[in-house]
């Protein structure tokens, strides 16, 4: 491990800025977070820094998990002006340099159907966050790894009551495993002119036909390359009324 009097300033400020959040929240900051506080815009820039550290040996990264890092300082020697904070122990994990977040949870981003663009909303960047506008607020849940395993997953809510007959109502919480392609009998979040639509997909030879699960909504038949599937529903969450 190198002296971390030997880290330029920038690095340095990365580097507290990392481990100060984890203590604060838990939980590693994302690559945007990073990049904001040292007021780096481009996204490989920061990757590029924290490469840097990685290999300098003060921080570790989970390469499959976008938030999975953990300062390494126990063995370097601070200064009174450039120690960085100490992380408490967890009273799950108890470890002090191990997070309790990354390795046991997943952060999934929820998706607002309601956006004005939600073909927008829809589109990922490389640092695994969804992108963010003006019409849209992205929340985030945690759930356990044993269910998602890391696979890439979001939530959104169920916008209507076109699959009740799969016992899936308006305001369930879906979550959905971010893919392109699906088959014949998946339930899928698919965009066709900008709306999003929940449906049972079945793939013909020219079209393909999205049943709506509820007697009352018409089936839809559409052109392969006017439908975009942005995932499938892989499971849900229904919130009890406490009314």
């Amino acid at each position: 491990m190198s002296d971390i009097h030997q880290l330029s300033p920038q690095l340095l400020q990365i580097l507290k800025f990392i481990q100060a959040f984890i203590h604060d929240q838990g939980y590693a900051p994302s690559v945007r977070e990073i990049g904001k506080d040292a007021g780096i815009s481009s996204t490989s820039t920061v990757h590029a820094l924290l490469r840097k550290l990685e290999n300098e040996g003060f921080l570790r990264r989970d390469p499959s998990k976008p938030r999975a890092m953990v300062v390494l300082n126990q063995r370097t020697d601070f200064s009174s002006d450039d120690r960085l904070p100490e992380v408490e122990k967890k009273p799950v994990t108890g470890h002090s340099e191990q997070p309790f977040f990354p390795d046991s949870y997943n952060k999934l981003p929820v998706v607002d159907d309601s956006a004005k663009n939600p073909n927008d909303t829809l589109n990922f960047h490389e640092d695994e966050e969804l992108q963010k506008n003006d019409d849209t607020l992205v929340q985030s849940w945690l759930i356990p790894v044993n269910i998602v395993g890391n696979e890439p997953c979001f939530l959104m809510s169920m916008p209507d009551d076109s699959m009740i007959n799969r016992q899936i109502y308006a305001g369930d919480l879906l979550l959905i495993h971010r893919q392109e392609i699906a088959n014949s009998g998946d339930i899928v979040v698919g965009v066709i002119h900008n709306e999003v639509l929940i449906r049972t997909y079945f793939k013909g030879l020219r079209q393909v036909r999205l049943q709506a699960e509820n007697d009352r909504v018409s089936v839809i038949l559409t052109d392969h390359d006017e439908l975009r599937i942005v995932g499938i529903i892989i499971g849900f969450v229904r919130m009890l009324s406490s009314s």
